[in-house]
């Protein structure tokens, strides 16, 4: 498959090609809304190891927020 056809694909499209050759260990479902969000630069400020850690120790789960 070539990049530009990989580019043109969502959805289910997408997930399936990802699927084929995915060895990451993350699941082709989670790596498809990965590349949703960064197709919508749907992404929140940068928040260093510290203060995730912080967040961590105070029960928030920062990736919920």
């Amino acid at each position: 498959m070539k990049i530009n056809e990989v580019i043109a694909l969502t959805g289910d499209k997408l997930t399936e090609s990802i699927a084929e050759n995915n060895d990451t260990g993350c699941s082709a479902e989670d790596l498809t809304k990965i590349v949703e969000s960064h197709r919508a630069n749907q992404w929140d400020e940068a928040v260093d190891g510290a203060d995730y850690l912080t967040q961590l120790q105070e029960g928030k789960k920062p990736w919920q927020m």
